[in-house]
């Protein structure tokens, strides 16, 4: 399992800005997570589920990490992981209407 996670980090779409040697599975697994929920196919997704498992994909989704996913994607894990308003924290980004 962990060669498939390995060649995927290959995957040039998904990390065009990363060295392959400078990553690590383990302690770089939030920025992983993100990148194959945010920009990855369903085959993507599915090796991402089998390798982290689906809790800690939803403990990141629920953590302040998750500041960095589009809206789009959010409401989409959110309908996914049948996530209620309750526990989804207040999100700190700023509302669109404010500049400063």
């Amino acid at each position: 399992m962990q060669n498939k996670l390995t060649k995927l980090l290959n995957n040039k779409t998904l990390f065009w800005d990363i060295y392959l040697e400078q990553i690590d599975l383990k302690n770089n697994a939030n920025f992983i997570i993100y990148r194959i929920l945010e920009f990855g196919s369903i085959n993507d997704v599915k090796l991402c589920f089998s390798f982290y498992g689906k809790e800690k994909i939803k403990e990141l989704l629920l953590s302040n990490y998750r500041r960095r996913f589009s809206a789009k994607t959010l409401n989409f894990w959110k309908i996914i992981f049948n996530i209620e308003d309750k526990e989804w924290k207040q999100d700190t980004r700023l509302p669109n209407n404010e500049i400063f």
